[in-house]
């Protein structure tokens, strides 16, 4: 029995909808010839008309369907219009970009898909036809930059910081793409993380380029293509052109990039100058275009500057990709990563709880992380760590801090620290702004918290898990605050728990003292948000008293894995309802807490 194609008869309706309105419109069947000699193949349908704009101008528009129409909505063509870069938002082979991709459809109107397509296509040209359209060139510079870039060009990868003025930067000319950055260290850095050391030892041969910031924006048909039009173009900037002198002068390779400001951001444009060579003899060695006729070193810079912006000096430009901190982390948008990328942060435990919140801080844009954990994988841990079985045997933080830093070169530092968390080893607790226990070991977040109260560890972060994951408690605590101690017994069992359970909730294994606390990877989504944003909050915005947020879980699924919500609870928080929701408060400071009463002693 054959399972009839639904996206296939769809498609099949819809033409037949749209047949008749185009008929009614005098809009006619393109022939599969005509969309193949327009470079128009990959359509499966299409319809054209000539029409006559408000300036008396006509173009050939055509309407274009793919097979997976009306979940791929139609595009708009101009057939007969200008080269490209000659409009904004026309595309190779005469497509315009009406819609952002972003655009939602009815998939039941295909006829209001198409007749909403040409209604807004002819808006947007009337606008283009008037000049108004201009400024979104500028508005858009990126777009219409990666159209215009040469054959032969290559690509640039840029870890710079695209702000500030005119400066050296660091280039590294890879086979397949350049990649630039503001450090020769960070540079050799992130090529290390990014493609592991070299085979033949060697270290990655780093040369110099420039950076230079734009007077303006360009449009299209102002873009450089030789070095004379860079001339023209920093015409008032001296600095800009006796460092391109310079650099011309060094041999150290012609590659620029130009910062460009717009409304909606900085854009980086990469060009190379090719000097022109005059005089050259057959058979002769060609004299360098920047010191012919003077002493190496003896170039007057005026002549320096004229030979580096020849008009008869090529420019090549390229396309680029950003792979800086500030876009990879929010784009430009996120103002927490001026903060965040100059952070440290030490996370103790790499387990189910642990890793993931390590794993989430980096992409959280923190830019130095340590990591800690003495265990080693083993296969049970996979289901619900960021490790898998590739990392079997090896040891968790390590192996960790391995993956993460190769997922995220671009961050400053992600470190292992050896072994469990040790007073031998109170060291490595020193110089990080926020400390996070992830472990829910009692000695381990004692420990952690003795060095919080010296006065080692500025801001701290205690997370732990009750059974099964029905609830996640997340502790800040601050300087001059309640310590973690002033709500816990001496044996670790905290003042107020959300659930109780038989033996703890925990389930036995065969082994010697062997149990474990039974919970999926899918259960503990909320716990990692939780002690994420917890620690994202302190860094950003740090708290004035130590203060707990706990997330708890449907109180379904105590009732249903046979726990029950404490009377505590009940007394304390008030009654949890359905669950499902975060909790905050301050974390009370007690007056016979021995550990407060003790550093006050001290």
């Amino acid at each position: 029995m054959s399972v009839p194609n639904v996206a296939e008869e769809l498609f099949k309706v819809s033409v037949e909808k749209l047949a008749a309105f185009f008929e009614q419109n005098g809009i006619t069947r393109m022939l599969q010839k005509d969309l193949e000699s327009a470079g128009l193949s990959s359509f499966a349908s299409g319809w054209a008309k000539k029409l006559q704009f408000s300036d008396g101008q006509t173009f050939t528009m055509a309407v274009l369907l793919k097979n997976d129409f009306p979940f791929v909505p139609p595009r708009l063509a101009v057939l007969d219009g200008p080269s490209l870069l000659t409009w904004p938002h026309l595309e190779p082979n005469g497509l315009m970009c009406v819609f952002s991709s972003e655009a939602a459809f009815d998939v039941q109107d295909p006829v209001g898909q198409v007749s909403g397509l040409i209604h807004e296509g002819v808006k947007l040209i009337e606008r283009i036809l008037t000049g108004e359209a201009e400024e979104d060139f500028r508005d858009e510079f990126v777009s219409y930059w990666s159209h215009s870039v040469d054959d032969g060009s290559t690509r640039f990868l840029s870890l710079l910081d695209p702000a500030g003025s005119h400066r050296h930067i660091f280039i590294w000319r890879g086979k397949q793409q350049y990649i630039v950055a503001d450090s020769e260290e960070y540079l050799r850095n992130w090529l290390t993380r990014r493609y592991g050391l070299r085979k033949d030892g060697s270290s990655y041969k780093i040369g110099k380029a420039l950076f230079l910031r734009s007077p303006r924006l360009l449009i299209p048909d102002q873009y450089p293509s030789n070095a004379g039009d860079l001339r023209t173009l920093f015409s008032d900037d001296r600095q800009a052109l006796d460092m391109m002198a310079f650099q011309a002068l060094q041999s150290e390779g012609r590659e620029v990039i130009i910062a460009f400001s717009c409304t909606t951001g900085i854009a980086l444009a990469p060009v190379t100058i090719a000097l022109h060579k005059n005089h050259i003899v057959p058979g002769r060695k060609s004299p360098d275009a920047m010191t012919r006729g003077f002493r190496k070193g003896r170039v007057p810079v005026n002549v320096a500057v004229l030979r580096s912006t020849s008009p008869l000096s090529r420019v090549t430009r390229h396309s680029l990709n950003r792979a800086d901190h500030d876009w990879i982390h929010g784009r430009d948008a996120d103002p927490q990563q001026k903060i965040l990328k100059n952070k440290k942060v030490l996370v103790v435990g790499c387990g189910s709880l642990g890793s993931t919140v390590a794993e989430l801080l980096a992409k959280a844009g923190i830019g130095n992380l340590g990591l800690i954990d003495g265990q080693y994988l083993e296969w049970p841990n996979i289901s619900r760590h960021v490790l898998g079985a590739e990392s079997i045997g090896s040891a968790k933080a390590e192996n960790l801090a391995q993956r993460l830093q190769n997922a995220f070169p671009h961050l400053s530092s992600i470190r292992a620290y050896g072994g469990q968390l040790l007073p031998s080893s109170q060291q490595v607790l020193m110089d990080w702004d926020l400390v996070i226990g992830t472990t829910g070991i009692w000695s381990v977040d004692v420990f952690i918290d003795e060095r919080h109260k010296a006065g080692d560890i500025p801001l701290a972060l205690y997370a732990w898990l009750e059974p099964h994951v029905v609830a996640t408690h997340a502790v800040t605590v601050v300087q001059g605050g309640a310590c973690l101690r002033c709500n816990f017994s001496r044996t670790g069992k905290p003042d107020l728990n959300y659930s109780e359970w038989p033996n703890d909730g925990l389930l036995a294994i065969p082994a010697c003292g062997g149990s474990f606390n039974p919970y999926g990877a899918t259960d503990l989504s909320f716990a990692h948000g939780l002690v994420c944003n917890e620690a994202i909050s302190a860094l950003t915005a740090p708290p004035v008293d130590s203060r707990e947020a706990i997330w708890v879980g449907p109180t379904a699924r105590v009732a249903s894995m046979g726990g029950i919500v404490t009377e505590q609870w009940h007394q304390t928080m008030g009654n949890p309802g359905q669950g499902g929701f975060l909790s905050n408060r301050i974390w009370p400071r007690k007056n016979n807490c021995v550990a407060c009463a003790k550093a006050v002693a001290a």
